[in-house]
């Protein structure tokens, strides 16, 4: 008996997640009783890599996505763990999963995003699964236009987070961005948590380049925006346009 009861509890230890077949849905909104959350669309490419199974669209135009994403779920070790978006599919297709995002919270101290899901924060480590619009805003010095630090925005398109593109206020010489949520003003801060700070961090900043006012040393897009902080050591190219 005592041999069989070993066994028994070892078995439940070694059974992953995805073996268990426990799902955890990806929370789209941030709650309000965190301090620092800021809401991200979501992407894979390949899907086919991370995907379980997908549902049919629901009367509302809603589909379900069973994904398989390797990552941490509240600071465990790393496995595939069994997660599911709810993408609104009915609508434009603005990715893989429709129109879809999650609550996030920061990153690791690798930039892997911390995303919240119905059993707490989970740190996506899969690349496939992508989080925000990673490389949508870089850091460059003044003079020869040199790349400091790649950045990760919320979207590509921010309408689909409910907000336009004047609410992404500053940046500093930290690589740190500065949203302004209507309640809050919310440090995006690389490789750390979020954090909420006094709404006077949400500052303006200047445009001083764009594919209609080319800077000399710079090639743009029709959806690429140069930006100052008068004072700030460096500069911010931002890619950004509409899910069309």
């Amino acid at each position: 008996m005592y041999v069989s009861l070993l066994a028994l509890v070892f078995l439940a230890l070694w059974l992953s997640p995805l073996q268990r077949g426990v799902e955890r849905e990806v929370l789209a909104a941030c709650r309000g009783d965190l301090p620092a959350c800021v809401s991200m669309t979501l992407d894979a490419s390949p899907l086919q890599e991370i995907l379980a199974s997908r549902a049919p669209e629901d009367s509302a135009g809603w589909t379900s996505f069973h994904l398989k994403v390797r990552g941490r779920l509240n600071d465990g070790s790393s496995e595939v763990t069994p997660l599911v978006v709810r993408g609104y599919t009915a609508g434009m297709e603005c990715s893989v999963f429709g129109q879809a995002k999650a609550a996030v919270i920061g990153f690791s101290n690798k930039q892997e995003p911390i995303i919240l899901t119905t059993s707490g924060p989970f740190v996506v480590e899969d690349r496939t699964f992508e989080v925000g619009c990673p490389g949508c805003a870089v850091l460059l010095t003044r003079e020869r236009y040199d790349t400091v630090a790649v950045l990760t925005t919320p979207a590509w398109d921010a309408a689909l987070l409910g907000y336009s593109w004047a609410a992404l206020r500053t940046y500093d010489d930290a690589g740190n961005l500065y949203l302004d949520t209507g309640g809050a003003c919310i440090q995006i801060r690389p490789r750390q948590r979020f954090r909420r700070v006094d709404r006077k961090r949400c500052n303006e900043m200047v445009q001083v380049g764009d594919y209609t006012r080319p800077v000399p040393g710079l090639d743009f897009e029709p959806t690429e925006i140069l930006y100052e902080v008068p004072g700030a050591r460096y500069v911010l190219f931002l890619a950004r346009g509409a899910c069309t």
